[in-house]
C-alpha cells in the first residue's frame, strides 16, 4: 500500500463502508428550500416531469467533472440555460465543487445548486490519487498517519474533502443567504452532498447521483440524521448500491429498473461476490459510471422512488 496503484472503478471507499438501520421515512416530511418545494413531488412526477426537473441539475454535475480534468475540456466553462456559474473550486487536485445560480428573469424566488465532483477513477493522476486518499479518511475513518505513503504528498488539509467542503458551502451561503439551495454530486460527490447537508443551518435539499451509504460516516463524524429530502438516483444493479443496501441507506432510493447488465448477473452469481473481482468491476463499469446515469435519465422511464418503512 506504499505505491499508488490502478484501483478498481468504484474505489476502495465505498467497500468497506458498514450499514446500520435506518430512519423511518414513510411519515417524514421534511421543510423545503424555498424555490424547490415541487422535490416534495419528485416520487410520483411522470417520466416526462423528471426528465425536466432532473436533466438541469444532472448536467450541472456532469460539468463538475469537466473542471481541471482531461473528460470534457471543451465544457469546461458552460452551463445551463437559465443559469450562471457561482463560486467554484477548482484546482489540480483535491475538492472539485462549482455552482450555479438561477437567472431572476426565470425564476423569481432565487435558487442556486451545489455540485461537487466524484472520484477521479485515474490513478494515474495526481488528481485520482488525491481523490483516493481522501476517499479513505473520510469514508473508511483511515487516520492520516496510517494513509499509504504515496498519499503523504498531500497535506491533511487537502484530503479533508469534507471540512473543505463544508467551508466552501457555509461561504456560499453567506455570500447568497436569500438563495434556496439544492446539493448535489456523483458519488463521491453525492456522498459529500448527504454529508454536508446535516451541518447546515439554512435548509437544503440534496439530489445524490449514486451516493454510497452515509450513515456509518455520520455516526463516527457525530453528524446528525438529516432532517431534509434527500433523494438518491441511482442504477438498481450497481454494485454500490447493493454493498450500500438502500434500505438502510440515508435518503430515499430513486431505483432506475432496467435490464441486469450480463456483467452484473456473472457477478451476482458468485453468493459471496467480491467488489473487487474483474467480473464485478465490470458490473460497476456498466452501472456506477457517471455517464451510463446520465443514459439513463435521457433515454429511460423514471426511476421507482420507494420510501423506507
Amino acid at each position: 500500500h506504499n505505491s499508488p496503484r490502478q484501483m478498481p472503478y468504484f474505489g476502495v471507499c465505498f467497500v468497506l463502508l458498514a450499514l446500520h438501520a435506518g430512519t423511518a421515512w414513510s411519515a417524514f416530511n421534511p421543510p423545503i428550500p424555498n424555490g424547490w418545494e415541487h422535490m416534495k413531488a419528485f416520487s410520483t412526477l411522470s417520466t416526462g416531469q423528471f426528465r425536466g426537473v432532473i436533466e438541469p441539475i444532472a448536467t450541472m454535475t456532469k460539468l463538475s467533472y469537466c473542471q481541471s480534468s482531461p473528460y470534457c475540456p471543451s465544457e469546461a466553462n458552460d452551463t445551463v440555460h437559465g443559469w450562471v456559474r457561482g463560486p467554484q473550486i477548482v484546482q489540480p487536485y483535491g475538492l472539485q465543487a462549482i455552482s450555479f445560480l438561477e437567472n431572476s428573469a426565470f425564476n423569481p424566488t432565487p435558487r442556486a445548486v451545489i455540485a461537487f465532483r466524484g472520484t477521479d477513477l485515474n490513478m494515474t493522476r495526481m488528481d485520482g490519487q488525491c481523490d483516493q486518499c481522501a476517499d479513505a479518511m473520510l469514508w473508511e475513518g483511515v487516520s492520516y498517519e496510517n494513509l499509504p505513503t504515496y498519499c503523504k504528498v498531500f497535506t491533511r488539509k487537502q484530503l479533508d474533502y469534507f471540512g473543505n467542503a463544508v467551508a466552501f458551502t457555509v461561504d456560499f451561503i453567506q455570500r447568497y443567504p436569500l438563495h434556496g439551495l439544492l446539493l448535489t454530486g456523483h458519488s463521491l460527490g453525492a456522498g459529500l452532498a448527504v454529508l454536508v447537508s446535516t451541518t447546515l443551518r439554512q435548509l437544503t435539499t440534496v439530489v445524490a447521483f449514486s451516493s454510497p451509504a452515509s450513515e456509518a460516516v455520520l455516526k463516527r463524524l457525530q453528524l446528525p440524521t438529516p432532517d431534509r429530502l434527500i433523494w438518491t438516483v441511482a442504477n438498481q444493479w450497481d454494485p454500490i448500491i447493493a454493498t450500500t443496501n438502500v434500505t438502510g441507506a440515508v435518503g430515499t432510493p430513486c431505483l432506475f429498473n432496467v435490464a441486469e447488465p450480463t456483467s452484473c448477473t456473472s457477478c451476482y452469481a458468485n453468493p459471496h461476490w467480491n467488489l473487487t473481482s474483474t467480473i464485478c468491476e465490470l458490473c460497476f463499469a456498466d452501472t456506477h459510471v457517471y455517464y451510463h446515469i446520465l443514459r439513463l435519465i435521457k433515454d429511460h422511464s423514471r426511476p421507482i422512488c420507494t420510501n423506507k418503512a
